[in-house]
């Protein structure tokens, strides 16, 4: 395996698919694509016989401009003409096209920078302070192309074709490189990387910045396939095959000023061209016939161009190989590689193997069964307990068996786990109950609940119980979770409401002692006295809320939340999703319970102590945008972001995101019709038209709630309880111009004005389905 790694870089360099930078020039890049890569035919014309490239080289500082006709079908030149231009020369390799390809423009040195057309040779544009880029292009009335300030921070810009007026910087461009250009067909403009296709379908984007650029259509402009005798640019076909050949690609002189048209077999092979020089001041036309082969016709200064563009070309065949032949070296490659693979894994059988045997010889734990147990705040002995648990032993079953192969433990087993679990409980009880009356009157003192939620359908992970984990993601994907979801889309709720009265007495009617896991907790009487709520106890010498749902209100949120709970535990990033420590459903008392850690308070009375200053603002903005990561990470959708919906942690360090009872796992297949639920002022508008919610409609909300944490009065509609008004205001306020009147009416910042105007236009531009937040991430770090 040694020798491979030592003798590798040798096998690439010599590899079939090795290019040498400098001797490859625009033409051998064409050459190349076309007879390897099979894809670049699917994108040119299928009656293409023959194909023009024009482009600019650079020898000696001298710009030359060269245009070479190519028959596809032999890789022949057929003809070319070459034009070099001497002093004063270009101050970069770099130049544009005008529009129809019969004028271009370079980057000379004076004072400053300047470019300036070929033809006439007299108007020059100062650039000031900026220098030009590598790339760029021309319409009708302007040149657009990225230019590098003074402080190194990359602009896109534009100047009149005319040159004529200054040059306008108009929006950020990429700080990475991106090439440039502007398909005329079809009127995008697209900007690429390695790994990235950007695009803009109106040239007025680029005032928005490249943040705002959507990602390519594949459905039309570079990725359908070409016209006869239109230009192109060749950046559109190396990208398009950089899977194929991606050093054609990586190498910009080959394409990034080259242009292609292709053209019928009935063609002329040569058109009339032009001859010159530009210091000659001369103009020679000539015509050659059509003819394969054709002597070139080229200036006395085409010397100093590469021989490998210069150079008669002969007939290039079909059968002959582009590149020199190597496959020895790949298939000698391409062994060692083989048996290095086959090494590591007979080692990584062995090792497998080894830990088997060594497992077999450990002594196999019996899984334990724990009961929920709850019981009426007594004085009660250690044999009442045990009275009450010999009764109920019978019916305590294995949860564990829903998710484990494992074998059943004997009734005695368990009897006597819970027995010793109950002493410590009933020593623990017995020291806290000195200093308290005794409770009477209720002669059966223990009480036993099965059916814990988070032992039947929410198993506990851990490290030991590999099966647990595995079992878990197959219970969060079934029916039976989805039941779950479908059971809180109700009319009218919200995450945490309704939270009516009773329609019983309130429950506990005594206290009552329950152990979550090993711990003892202590409820009060007459706790749960609504249909949802939560109250506060100590557990372990930690804070924790436990929140409560009565079984009969036909709602089903402690299971929901447990759920997206447990979705976000494998899935979420940065840690803004809570994660539940224990369940249990008291059967008795029809009540469901779920306990997490105690959070902080929201971030609502924060907001609206109005004590807050813009850098404080923006900092909760990018605090509240990490839920919104996460929720997206764990494919939940929230359904109901609003302000109450963001907590601090308890030690106010971050801010979590809460009211997940309306949450769900995104479904795979989205419904026709679902009821209103959320809450008014800040659900999005597919809530209002009864849709299937989406990631897309949990950041409208979340845009509403940043409104609302900079001033509360940019949402027209927070006053108003008519569904039908909010819809139309919030309608009008996405579509229209009302966002940006409301926010220069109330916003004074400048640059909060901007930064919600970006935000707003990203987040428009969003997909429905499978949306990345990276763009809006970097807007929102860049302003915080």
């Amino acid at each position: 395996m040694f020798i491979y790694f030592a003798i590798l870089p040798v096998l690439l360099a010599l590899s079939p698919g090795s290019h040498d930078p400098e001797s490859l020039d625009p033409i051998q890049g064409f050459r190349i694509l076309f007879k390897k890569c099979d894809q670049l035919k699917k994108f040119v014309p299928a009656d293409a016989a023959q194909a023009d490239l024009w482009f600019f080289w650079t020898v000696n500082a001298a710009l030359s401009v060269n245009k070479f006709r190519v028959d596809l079908h032999s890789g022949d030149v057929i003809s070319k003409t070459v034009a070099t231009h001497d002093p004063p020369a270009p101050s970069s390799p770099s130049a544009i096209w005008n529009h129809d390809l019969t004028n271009f423009g370079y980057y000379v040195q004076l004072e400053h920078q300047a470019f300036k057309w070929d033809e006439p040779p007299a108007p020059r544009l100062d650039m000031g302070t900026t220098t030009g880029t590598y790339y760029g292009f021309a319409t009708e009335d302007y040149v657009y192309t990225q230019v590098v300030r003074e402080d190194g921070a990359r602009k896109f810009a534009r100047w009149k074709v005319d040159l004529s007026g200054e040059i306008e910087i108009i929006g950020d461009a990429s700080p990475e490189d991106h090439v440039l250009f502007l398909q005329h067909e079809s009127g995008l403009m697209y900007y690429l990387t390695d790994n990235e296709c950007l695009q803009a379908d109106d040239l007025v984007e680029l005032s928005d910045g490249y943040e705002l650029f959507t990602a390519c259509d594949t459905t039309k402009g570079m990725f359908t396939r070409s016209d006869l005798n239109k230009w192109y640019s060749m950046s559109a076909f190396a990208w398009l095959t950089r899977g194929c050949d991606s050093p054609i690609w990586s190498i910009y002189w080959a394409h990034v000023f080259v242009k292609i048209r292709f053209l019928p077999r009935d063609t002329p092979a040569v058109e009339p061209i032009t001859r010159y020089t530009a210091s000659a001041g001369t103009t020679i036309n000539t015509t050659e016939p059509a003819a394969v082969n054709a002597t070139t016709t080229h200036d006395t200064n085409a010397s100093a161009m590469p021989t490998t563009v210069l150079a008669e070309t002969s007939s290039l065949s079909p059968e002959e190989p582009v590149l020199g032949n190597t496959t020895i070296y790949f298939i000698v490659g391409l062994s060692v590689g083989v048996l290095c693979l086959l090494f590591i894994v007979s080692s990584a059988f062995a090792l497998v193997k080894k830990r088997r045997k060594k497992k077999k010889t450990r002594t196999p734990r019996k899984p334990k069964i724990q009961a929920q147990k709850c019981s009426v705040t007594n004085d009660s002995t250690t044999d009442t307990v045990e009275k009450g648990l010999k009764t109920a032993s019978g019916e305590i079953k294995s949860s564990r068996n829903k998710f484990s192969s494992a074998e059943t433990v004997e009734k005695s087993d368990d009897l006597k786990e819970a027995k010793t679990q109950t002493k410590a409980v009933t020593k623990t009880r017995s020291k806290r109950s000195k200093s308290k009356r005794s409770t009477t009157g209720n002669q059966q003192s223990f009480k036993t609940f099965t059916g814990s939620i988070d032992e039947n359908l929410f198993p506990k992970t851990d490290a030991k119980d590999n099966h647990t984990k595995d079992s878990t993601a197959n219970i969060l994907l079934s029916p039976e979770i989805e039941k779950i979801f479908d059971q809180n889309e109700v009319e009218g709720v919200e995450a945490e409401l309704p939270e009516k009265p009773l329609d019983r007495p309130p429950e506990p009617r005594e206290g009552l002692f329950c152990t979550f896991g090993k711990i003892g907790v202590t409820i009060p009487a007459k706790t749960f006295d609504k249909t949802f709520g939560e109250f506060e106890v100590e557990m372990g010498g930690e804070l924790c809320t436990v929140q409560f749902e009565d079984v009969k209100s036909e709602l089903n949120r402690i299971e929901a939340m447990a759920a997206v709970m447990k979705q976000a535990k494998k899935n979420q990033k940065n840690g803004t999703i809570p994660d539940f420590i224990d369940t249990i459903q008291l059967k008795d008392l029809n009540c469901r319970l779920l306990v997490l850690k105690k959070l902080g308070p929201s971030i609502e009375k924060q907001v609206l102590s109005g004590t807050l200053s813009t850098e404080e603002k923006l900092k909760l903005v990018s605090l509240t945008f990490n839920c919104m990561e996460d929720l997206l990470f764990s494919n939940i959708v929230h359904r109901d972001i609003k302000p109450s919906s963001f907590h601090y942690d308890f030690v106010g360090a971050k801010v979590l995101i809460s009211n997940l009872g309306l949450a769900r796992i995104t479904p795979k297949t989205p419904r026709l019709k679902l009821p209103f639920f959320g809450n008014l002022v800040f659900c999005s508008l597919s809530t209002h038209l009864n849709l299937e919610r989406t990631h897309f409609d949990d950041m409208i909300s979340y845009f509403y709630v940043v409104m609302w944490i900079f001033n509360k009065d940019l949402l027209i509609w927070s006053s108003d309880n008519d569904k039908t008004v909010v819809y139309q205001l919030k309608s009008d306020m996405l579509e229209g111009n009302v966002f940006e009147e409301r926010v220069e009416k109330f916003i004074q910042d400048k640059k909060i004005i901007d930064f919600l105007g970006h935000l707003f236009r990203l987040i428009l531009k969003l997909p429905t389905k499978r949306p990345s937040y990276r763009r809006i991430k970097e807007l929102i770090e860049k302003s915080s």
